[in-house]
């Protein structure tokens, strides 16, 4: 090793030597006496050990020491003197020497320099340990920093707690900034949602009494007052410590999906209860509808039983009303799509919605400039307006104005994604406006699932909205509502755009035709009221009626009977065989025979027999019964209605 040893005493040098060469150190020393040679020494090579005596005649180890370490800051450097004092030696070493050692006791040199020369190595240890530590700060940070939520650490109290340190992202959950976390404690209680604070506080509690790791969901409230929905998992180091850390992510997003799934299985139960219900509801509407008109039908005009039995009539027409609603929520109502032009149906429409409001509700229609064609069931888009209209009306009880407009609109990528199950492209919007109480934001959550209403106790069935809602999901649309206590309510409506032309959709009435025939009807139907309600009118109208009960004695009938049969009015649901299956191999003898199909719940069934098969919904009219047989069996094509 090099040292450099400042001496004027060329025996102190001597001596010096000696004893580093008694204590086994191989050195090349170079010694010197004065300013000039001290610091060429520096220059020449960097010295491994300086040693320097504290007074010298034209020099002094003191100054030596500042030019050393402002060349060599990490060499050792150690006074040999003997009249450096102890005042002194504190001072030196204050100043950034490493030792010193007294002429008169040079046996503890070899000791001192054995010391000197380990500090070099240990301040190399520390840096590079403190290097380590550095990148393992800067890795931990990258990590914590790249967690899709925030990562916080903080010290429990009996006023709850004081965050200790919190990532950056705690900015994109709550609004605030990280340092302004730490320097108001209290800002994480007040940001936390008050009907969730009592839970939050004991799953904390749980975890630093069980000193176990706890995760729970909560909502929080965002700076600018939004709602969102966190996930929070919290860990201790031990059962009652106080420190606490944790991880918070965002899941607002995925609560929503949540939400939207349970809501989908929920319209999915009550959807397939309501098919149900239709079914069995419509066959009975049928029968009472069917009667009520035949005996009205023979009822003189003053006769005194006739305006009771009118009711009994009205209310069975709005109980089919209702069963329609079920089987549109439920999308199990049998649909015939085209191409329309919105603008022409509401304009169809128009005067029966100005009845329906009274007169203290004014309607007013905006039409955007047409065509503008969507692919729908006509019937299905009517009853949407009218759900919306009467909706409004209903908002409305001291009267006011509902506008109805219609416009293209285009959904981009971004806009689709804000309207569930929409896909970017061409549509047609629907507004309806009103300027009636509006809604708050709970009311709004809960607004087209079944059966939810605001309305007093019997003055609603809570299913207008969820009906709406199933015609525009089934159309391929998509619904939203804006609305504010006190500021009205707009429903807009998302159709797809159509290409084609479109078709006239104004609801049109029967023909002025006879609806009387002579031909052969073959009915098939398994509940005996109903069967018997079409035999009557059919047979009243001048057919010969063949009544099965179901598709096997239908089948029956059939090849017993000589002459030919003209038509199949079948019910689509029967216990033995479906309506399609009886058609299907009745065709095979008897491929000359038309068919109606009918049903109050097709949703099997039409999917058998396609589109283009004639169908007649339960419950019908007796007109309604007539009609439809006598179109079926005089169209040009077997099964075109």
């Amino acid at each position: 090793m090099r040292i450099v040893h400042l001496e004027d005493d060329p025996a102190d040098a001597e001596l010096v030597r000696e004893a580093l060469v008694e204590s086994g150190l191989a050195a090349e020393i170079a010694c010197v006496d004065n300013r000039e040679d001290f610091l060429a020494a520096l220059l020449e090579a960097p010295p491994d050990l300086i040693l320097s005596d504290y007074n010298l005649p034209s020099f002094d180890g003191a100054t030596a020491l500042i030019l050393a370490r402002e060349k060599y800051p990490e060499v050792p450097f150690i006074f040999i003197s003997g009249t450096i004092g102890e005042d002194r030696a504190v001072e030196v070493l204050r100043n950034g020497a490493t030792d010193y050692v007294l002429k008169t006791r040079l046996d503890k040199l070899p000791l001192a320099l054995r010391r000197a020369l380990e500090i070099p190595e240990e301040r190399q240890r520390a840096r590079e340990a403190e290097q380590r530590l550095r990148v393992s700060e800067q890795r931990f940070r990258r990590l914590v920093e790249e967690l899709p939520g925030y990562f916080f650490t903080a010290h429990l109290d009996p006023m709850g707690g004081k965050l200790t340190y919190v990532s950056p992202q705690v900015e994109q959950i709550f609004g605030y900034a990280a340092a302004e976390w730490l320097a108001q404690p209290r800002l994480w209680r007040e940001h936390i949602h008050p009907d969730d604070l009592p839970k939050v506080m004991e799953c904390i509690e749980r975890c630093v009494a069980e000193g176990t790791p706890v995760v729970f969901d909560h909502r929080i409230l965002h700076r600018d007052g939004r709602v969102r929905w966190v996930r929070a998992a919290l860990k201790t180091e031990s059962r009652g410590s106080p420190e606490i850390r944790g991880i918070v992510t965002d899941i607002t997003e995925l609560h929503l999906v949540g939400e939207q799934f349970l809501q989908a299985q929920k319209m999915e139960v009550v959807g397939r209860l309501a098919g149900g219900i239709a079914h069995d509801f419509n066959n009975l509407l049928t029968v009472i509808n069917g009667y009520s008109e035949l005996v009205l039908a023979g009822l003189p005009p003053g006769d005194p039983t006739r305006a009771d039995l009118e009711e009994v009539h009205n209310a069975g027409k709005r109980a089919a009303n209702l069963t329609r609603q079920l089987l549109t929520f439920s999308r199990k109502q049998v649909t015939r799509t085209m191409t329309v032009d919105l603008n022409e149906l509401i304009t169809g429409v128009r005067k029966m919605l100005d009845r329906l409001v009274g007169e203290d509700v004014k309607i007013t229609f905006t039409p955007g400039e047409g065509p503008l064609s969507i692919i729908a069931d006509p019937g299905q888009i009517e009853q949407v307006l009218l759900n919306l209209v009467v909706n409004a009306r209903d908002a409305m009880p001291h009267g006011g104005k509902i506008t109805l407009e219609t416009s293209e609109a285009v959904l981009s990528e971004a806009a689709a994604r804000t309207h569930h199950d929409a896909r970017p492209g061409p549509y047609v919007l629907l507004s309806v406006t009103d300027a009636g109480t509006g809604m708050s934001d709970e009311v709004k959550a809960h607004l087209f699932e079944p059966f939810f209403t605001t309305k007093d106790k019997g003055k609603g069935t809570g299913l207008g909205l969820s009906t709406v809602h199933g015609i525009v999901k089934n159309a391929g649309g998509a619904i939203d509502v804006q609305s504010a206590p006190g500021r009205g309510t707009t429903f807009r409506i998302h159709f797809p755009r159509a290409g084609k032309a479109a078709e006239s959709a104004v609801t049109k009435g029967v023909p002025d035709r006879m609806s009387r025939g002579s031909e052969t009807v073959l009915v098939a139907e398994d509940q005996e009221t109903v069967r018997r309600l079409a035999r009557v009118v059919l047979e009243g109208a001048g057919y010969t009626v063949l009544s099965a009960m179901d598709g096997t004695e239908a089948l029956r009938m059939a090849e017993s009977h000589e002459g030919p049969i003209h038509l199949l009015l079948t019910d689509m649901v029967m216990r033995s065989m479906s309506g399609a299956e009886l058609a299907r191999i009745l065709n095979r003898e008897h491929p000359e025979t038309r068919v109606l199909f009918m049903s109050g719940y097709a949703e099997r069934g039409l999917q058998e027999v396609g589109e283009d098969a004639a169908f007649l919904q339960k419950p019908f009219t007796l007109e309604g019964l007539k009609a439809k047989v006598r179109d079926v069996l005089d169209s040009v094509e077997k099964g075109r209605a």
